[in-house]
């Protein structure tokens, strides 16, 4: 069973943050939908605080890839312009956020996802993928590892 849910036509009504994603990035691919996920989990264990924390993004600057930079940029207080993400030519779905008090949280896309994403997506019914990967559950898009000492 894949990640689609069989229908071809985009929803009737986007997630606001879905909406609001699309008008800034230009449209709506899963990378951006993956960006946004993260942001959420990051912004849970560590706060909504500007310049409270860093965040490292693993993806590089080459599309489709690099578009989970502009979900953390919405979903985070961290921006590539105000210094607070970093971005790393690793070429992999992961961030790192970590706090001056020293506590990390790290959030990786699950290798089954990625797979099924590049098999998956269809770029003519583009808002379908992201809209199934918004829906699911944090444990079945990521892997979360935390040091909140």
């Amino acid at each position: 069973m894949g990640l689609s849910s069989g229908c071809k036509e985009p929803p009737v009504e986007l997630p606001e943050p879905l909406k609001a994603a699309k008008a800034f990035h230009g449209h709506l691919g899963p990378m951006v939908a993956i960006g946004l996920r993260m942001g959420r989990i990051i912004v849970g264990r560590l706060g909504d605080t500007p310049f409270s924390y860093h965040i490292r993004c693993f993806t590089g600057k080459t599309p489709p890839i690099s578009c989970v930079l502009d979900g953390l940029q919405l979903s985070t207080p961290c921006t590539v312009g105000n210094g607070g993400i970093e971005i790393v030519e690793d070429g992999e779905v992961r961030a790192m956020a970590s706090d001056k008090a020293g506590r990390t949280v790290e959030v990786r896309l699950r290798s089954e996802i990625s797979e099924r994403i590049k098999a998956e997506y269809d770029p003519d019914h583009e808002e379908v993928l992201p809209l199934v990967l918004w829906e699911m559950s944090e444990e079945a898009l990521f892997e979360v590892m935390e040091n909140m000492g």
